[in-house]
């Protein structure tokens, strides 16, 4: 189930919306907050909520063991311990079948045996709810906050459906407090509301849209695609991607309000970036400071001198694609962006003035050219559409230029418009009738379901993530 789908929107939200506000004690709350987490995972995946529900109850009963634990020996054992339970779950249900394809092994019992492995489906949402916990375990064993003795907000607060698909990853730190008191808030409902309504319409009016586009460029021979064609679906698909994920982490964000937490902000206008390492800070904020606190300085960081903090950086990005997906393609574009941000800060030790405008170019050509390589499905492609981007291949055809009319140049307009502004500069929220800021809200959310009523492409790209 994905939050722009009818089932969703008319279903489940409102039985949600309803139960949830009946009972007066938070803990109460948590209670349908995680009965219904559940129900929203297993709408999609029966057989996985049971891993989900294991992941919970092996990372409370290592949470309880760190923290009642005095001896310092056996905490640092049972934080090794849930740390290799963790990333053992993550990797045989992630990378199994794509390390045993790389590798070309043959069946190591029966080949019923191996089939099984290639073929093992991927559980929604595996990688947030896993780092969820690890950060979780990790912190307790750092000492910043007591372990949570009750199972069940625990389990509320790894299995909670509005960032459990596609993050943004929230930490134990960040809503602990919210977990255990009421905060229920009129202002906190409606600017919720608000923001989901506008991620909503980020996902189907934007990312749908520009989803059609650069499927139909992604779905012809790489090697006759033209120049033309091929930015047109590159820059198609970095609308996509943008719009389809921030859209989905404003909708999170949104109904996280709305029932009383406060998620993170999981992006900040990345294509204004002048760098990679800026594009970093601000593009899927609460995976990247995931992998600075719990694997890049615990790796030393910058302390180490050059070699030794590119040495860590690049083996964080190339960890990082690796999260991504388990593909080759998804590896490279890690380790594409780790060379940039090697190179980048290599050159920071020399004070050359660069024009801004030149770093903008700079940073959208680099990023563009790596959703290129993040969409792709096969080297062939990967090489065949960056060559046409170069206008190497020598005999494009030059089908489908007809999609770059004066409606997409429009639509392009808007993407850029809705990019690179601030939401409230993007959503002026200085109107003087409330009534009619509302209404604009409406017809924004009656728009969209208008587009999900027609039938109208509605993939979501961090879905198996």
């Amino acid at each position: 189930m994905i939050y722009s789908s009818n089932t969703f929107l008319f279903y489940f939200l409102p039985l949600f919306l309803g139960a949830y506000f009946l009972p007066k004690q938070q803990h109460n709350r948590n209670k349908v907050l995680l009965l219904f987490s559940v129900i929203f995972y297993a709408w999609g995946e029966p057989v996985y909520v049971f891993l989900m529900v294991g992941s919970i109850i092996s990372n409370w009963f290592f949470g309880l063991k760190i923290g009642e634990t005095n001896c310092q020996r056996a905490r640092r054992n049972w934080a090794t311990l849930a740390l290799i339970f963790n990333l053992g779950v993550l990797a045989f249900f992630k990378y199994t079948a794509f390390l045993l394809d790389s590798l070309g092994i043959e069946p190591l019992f029966s080949s019923n045996y191996t089939q099984f492995l290639l073929d093992l489906p991927l559980p929604v949402g595996i990688s947030f709810y896993t780092f969820q916990a690890m950060s979780y375990v990790i912190d307790v064993y750092r000492g910043k906050f007591r372990h949570e003795k009750n199972l069940l907000d625990l389990g509320t607060y790894i299995s909670m459906f509005p960032q459990l698909i596609a993050g943004p990853i929230v930490r134990y730190e960040q809503i602990k407090e919210e977990l255990h008191s009421t905060n229920i808030d009129y202002k906190k409902i409606v600017s919720g509301a608000r923001l989901f309504v506008i991620g909503l319409s980020f996902k189907t009016l934007l990312a749908n849209t520009f989803a059609a586009d650069a499927d139909f460029v992604f779905s012809l021979d790489a090697l006759q695609v033209s120049l033309a064609l091929s930015w047109l679906g590159a820059i198609s698909y970095t609308f996509q991607i943008y719009f389809d994920f921030a859209g989905y982490s404003l909708m999170a964000i949104g109904l996280g309000r709305v029932i009383g937490f406060s998620f993170p902000i999981n992006f900040n206008r990345p294509y204004v970036s002048k760098s990679i390492t800026e594009f970093w800070r601000r593009w899927h904020i609460s995976l990247s400071s995931w992998f600075r606190d719990y694997l890049y300085i615990p790796l030393g960081g910058n302390r180490g001198g050059g070699i030794k903090t590119y040495v860590n950086l690049f083996l964080v990005f190339f960890l990082c694609g690796l999260w991504h997906g388990a593909a080759w393609n998804f590896v490279i574009w890690g380790c594409f962006h780790g060379f940039f941000l090697i190179m980048e800060r290599f050159l920071k030790k020399y004070d050359v003035g660069v024009p801004t405008l030149f770093l903008h170019c700079y940073t959208l050509t680099v990023v563009v050219s790596s959703w290129v390589i993040f969409r792709s499905e096969s080297f062939y492609q990967t090489k065949g559409l960056l060559a046409a981007m170069l206008g190497l291949n020598s005999n494009p055809a030059y089908v489908g230029l007809q999609i770059f009319n004066t409606g997409y140049i429009l639509m392009a307009l808007v993407g850029v418009y809705f990019s690179t502004l601030h939401i409230n500069l993007a959503f002026p929220p200085a109107l003087k009738s409330a009534p009619m800021t509302n209404a604009i809200y409406i017809a924004f959310f009656m728009a969209c379901v208008l587009h999900l009523v027609v039938g109208t492409h509605n993939p979501f790209i961090y879905y198996r993530f």
